[in-house]
């Protein structure tokens, strides 16, 4: 800072400094109408001014004062700090970032002295005369603000700075983390992992099996946290890494590779194993498919533990085995598995395992109708090995609901319950998991109404009698020449009417009818549930 001081006529003047930066006094001798004297680099501050009139001048520049110094001109100078103030930066920009640093950059201003790179969340801070600097001793994956202004030299020797402009960014982490690899089909694969904030995108690369020697390969750059990998190779190990990149100026800035993720292809066991029918000697199986694999194994084993072998039953290409040739009430072990074909071998992946035990023999159940006077139903069935109880239903309809109408552990049961000409289903089974027996229906038909002759000769008497509603129904015609006793029966039939044959003339005869509900056992037997019998009914052949 420079100062002048004007003068009318020929003065001395004085400056009284107040500052250390300036010298203590100085003196200039001046002469001539409006003169003045230069100070140069003084401070800012306030100074002392005296003006003294000059009475000579030494040949040696030295200055004598006169004796008029009590005729002094006083007065203050005040010096102000008078310093531009600097543009804001423009451009600022971060060239590239790491796990730890960031270089940052800016466009140079005019006039600039320097400028000052502050980080407040860190409270690093840097000076610099270039438009770049480097930042380090940050923390991986913390997002950052730098500020940078720029600064010029007041007088007074201090940088000041201008405004700043900041940018912010954030640090890259190690590496991308909880990376993942998932089944998604057979020899197809998903890798996940935890998204990086503000990457640019991802590289996935791959090596197979484990050997160092193997070089990673790199499949693909996606901007999402995964990626598909298909056409991997069943029994074959693979390797797996991902890092991530931010973009700078087009140039790509890479993160830490993850640690490798090993997988290996192998066959999923078959999911969704399960029996769709059991019986008391065969198991149906089904099982989901699996996508990619040739066929399929089947074994079994008698019981859970060790103590029997796997027994393959079959390889087949199906989803479905039903396991015949089974013991009743007994527990087995299947294994179902997946296979492909590779170099002419087999690569069988895991089993899936289900333990099936098979239902106890079904009882064979005989229904009968004990007593003609009522509708009572006896039912009666054989024992079964490995029974612990019996379980007996009862429906209006083949396909039920079905009704639990006993349970215990005899060998019979009467239903006093029933309706006459109302057909009944009736079956038994193991309370302890047996198949149920053969399904018997049961109708205790109403007897025949109406009977009576149509046609009568010297040696036939003709019958007809109102049908009974039903299947299975067939009716037995009983003839007598005693109406309380002595009746024969002429024949089972299908129909509602009877010719009476060989008769003798002039002869009287007594008729009844009843009908009967007829099924067959599972040997074959026919068994017969009979209805009441008709009124007797009595004709005389002709002369």
């Amino acid at each position: 800072m420079k100062i002048h001081i004007f003068v009318d006529n020929q003065f001395y003047v004085e400056i009284d400094c107040n500052k250390e930066s300036a010298d203590v006094n100085s003196a200039y001798g001046i002469s001539g109408a409006h003169r003045f004297a230069e100070y140069i680099d003084l401070a800012p501050g306030t100074y002392n001014v005296a003006l003294f009139a000059l009475n000579s001048v030494s040949n040696d520049n030295n200055v004598v004062l006169g004796p008029s110094l009590n005729e002094s001109k006083d007065f203050k100078i005040t010096i102000e700090n008078t310093v531009p103030t600097p543009a804001t930066p423009t451009g600022v920009k971060v060239d590239f970032i790491t796990t730890n640093a960031a270089k940052i950059s800016w466009n140079a201003v005019d006039g600039a002295d320097g400028y000052t790179i502050v980080v407040p969340s860190s409270g690093a801070s840097k000076t610099t005369t270039g438009t770049s600097v480097v930042i380090d001793g940050l923390t991986p994956g913390s997002l950052y603000e730098f500020q940078v202004s720029a600064y010029v030299f007041g007088t007074d020797g201090v940088p000041h700075d201008g405004s700043y402009a900041s940018v912010e960014k954030r640090t890259m982490v190690q590496s991308p983390s909880n990376v993942v690899a998932k089944d998604v089909t057979l020899g197809t694969i998903k890798l996940e992992w935890d998204a990086v904030e503000g990457a640019d995108g991802y590289e996935v690369s791959r090596r197979t099996g484990t050997d160092e020697t193997y070089s990673y390969v790199v499949l693909d750059e996606v901007t999402d946290p995964s990626r598909v990998c298909p056409y991997l190779s069943v029994g074959t190990a693979y390797q797996f890494r991902v890092r991530y990149f931010y973009m700078v100026d087009g140039v790509k800035t890479y993160s830490d590779y993850s640690a490798p993720v090993t997988k290996n292809i192998t066959i999923s066991a078959p999911t969704g194993l399960k029996t769709t029918e059991l019986s008391a000697t065969s198991a149906t199986l089904s099982w989901n498919a699996i996508e990619g694999v040739s066929g399929y194994e089947v074994s079994r084993r008698k019981g859970k533990s060790s103590e029997y072998d796997f027994i393959s039953l079959d390889e087949l290409t199906k989803t479905s085995r039903v396991c015949s040739n089974l013991a009743p009430g007994t527990t087995y072990t299947f294994k179902i598995r997946g296979y492909v074909i590779k170099n002419g071998n087999k690569v069988y992946g895991s089993a899936a395992t289900i333990y099936v035990t098979t239902r106890l023999t079904a009882p064979v159940l005989n229904v009968t109708r004990p007593n003609a006077s009522n509708a009572n139903v006896r039912l009666n069935w054989t024992a079964v090995k490995g029974a612990t109880g019996y379980k007996v239903e009862r429906a209006e309809s083949s396909e039920g609901p079905w009704t639990t109408v006993y349970s215990g552990t005899k060998l019979t049961y009467l239903d006093t319950n029933g309706s006459v000409n109302k057909r009944y289903y009736y079956r038994v089974s193991a309370s302890n998991n047996g198949d149920s027996s053969i399904v018997r229906s049961m109708l205790i038909p109403t007897k025949p109404t109406n009977l009576r002759i149509t046609a009568t000769s010297k040696n036939s008497i003709s019958l007809t009698w109102n049908t009974v509603p039903g299947s299975c129904i067939m009716y037995e015609v009983w003839r007598s020449r005693s109406k309380d006793s002595g009746y024969v029966c002429l024949g089972r039939y299908n129909t509602n009417f009877k010719k009476s044959t060989s008769l003798s003339a002039g002869t009287t005869y007594y008729y009844k009818v009843r009908a009967y509900f007829y099924y067959y056992d599972s040997d074959g037997g026919v068994h017969r549930i009979y209805s009441d019998y008709t009124p007797v009914l009595s004709g005389t052949t002709r002369r």
